[in-house]
């Protein structure tokens, strides 16, 4: 279906504002042990040992790693549990 046929569905004079994105960024801290981050990822992000190991990881070799993307809420509750033990995960507007 084409762009224009799409149109046709539309209500005319309805405009739709999305919202950019929010993102949860983790950085890296020599507070806690990989095992504590990792942990608190899998809570977090509800994924899985591995997945949260590979963030963690990059947050320890690059610095920071963008761990949600999303909704404000869904990433302000991401941020929100990985702070409640001290790690910093602030969010930022993309």
């Amino acid at each position: 279906m084409s762009a224009t046929q799409d149109a046709t569905y539309a209500t005319p004079g309805l405009v739709l504002v999305m919202e950019p994105p929010w993102m949860c960024i983790l950085h890296n801290c020599e507070c806690h042990t990989l095992e504590e981050v990792v942990g608190q990822l899998v809570k977090a992000l509800e994924c899985s040992t591995e997945e949260a190991l590979t963030l963690a990881i990059t947050a320890h070799e690059i610095g920071k790693s963008m761990v949600a993307v999303g909704a404000h809420e869904a990433v302000l509750h991401v941020s929100k549990i990985l702070s409640s033990i001290g790690l910093q995960a602030p969010i930022h507007q993309s």
